[in-house]
């Protein structure tokens, strides 16, 4: 119940503190940022509902939402382990067109956490579609993917994919 005390204090802190702002950009975003530190808060303490109470009072506000803070809100579904939510999600932001590269890696990081190879694998064929070429953290979630496995095979045919796609071997690639 405590708990539920402070989450309903800070969703009306920030709720007081959109309103007292709004049509002042500079304040926005202010608000934006504080209110992503309270998603991301929630997040590490896997408690979700909390986080989209801070992320449907903002999209009710009037608040410009951007992608970053979708991007944020997408990191805590994830996090939480909500795979209904991340999914539904990602499909809005799609339509919104605010899908990104971030956006795209954390649906992998989603997917390769819960072993579904092949949605993963299908996931970096759309962002290619897309536009959006996989970068070094696309390749390197890929990587420890296969590395848990234990597939080696798999680990190489990753590496040779970016190393075509013009990317080099980094550090965190090593250490994987």
């Amino acid at each position: 119940e405590q708990r539920t005390d402070e989450v309903k204090a800070e969703l009306q802190r920030i709720g007081a503190q959109i309103k007292e702002t709004q049509g002042m950009e500079g304040s926005q975003n202010m608000d934006v940022q504080r209110s992503m530190s309270s998603i991301k808060a929630f997040a590490r303490n896997k408690d979700l509902p909390s986080a989209t109470a801070v992320f449907d009072r903002l999209k009710l506000s009037g608040v410009s939402m951007r992608p970053q803070l979708y991007n944020c809100y997408l990191d805590a579904c994830v996090q939480c382990g909500s795979a209904k939510s991340s999914i539904a999600l990602f499909e809005e932001m799609k339509q919104l067109g605010y899908v990104d590269v971030v956006s795209y890696n954390t649906m992998l990081k989603a997917y390769l956490a819960s072993n579904r190879m092949e949605e993963a694998r299908a996931l970096v064929k759309e962002m290619s579609t897309r536009g959006l070429p996989a970068n070094k953290v696309t390749y390197n979630e890929l990587l420890n993917a296969k590395v848990a496995s234990r597939d080696r095979q798999g680990m190489w045919a990753i590496v040779d994919e970016m190393l075509a796609a013009g990317l080099k071997v980094n550090l965190i690639t090593c250490s994987i």
